[in-house]
């Protein structure tokens, strides 16, 4: 069975793969927000803790099951990640046949 630190990380793993995928849809957008996650995105390749920031503005660990991350993280370097927006463009081409 699945713990929950098991599931938690599982859910941000998933939101940080959309936040790569938005980062390859939008490489020019460098709003605060964007700039904030990309630095967390940066630490979360180099050691696989998930982190987050507080409302003051200061960064924390998230519980993190670390194998999982690094088992990600091993995957990460032998795929090629595309952006939502080329996903659907793919989509739509194939009329709905991926």
């Amino acid at each position: 069975t699945t713990s929950r630190h098991e599931a938690l990380t599982i859910l941000r793993l998933a939101r940080i793969v959309n936040f790569m995928k938005m980062l390859l849809d939008h490489p020019n957008s460098m709003d605060e927000r964007f700039a904030t996650g990309q630095h967390l995105l940066a630490l979360f390749l180099r050691d696989g803790i998930i982190r987050g920031i507080s409302p003051q503005g200061d960064i924390f660990e998230h519980p993190t099951v670390l194998t999982l991350t690094h088992r990600f993280l091993k995957k990460l370097e032998t795929i090629s990640l595309r952006g939502h927006d080329s996903v659907s463009e793919q989509h739509s081409s194939t009329n709905g046949k991926v």
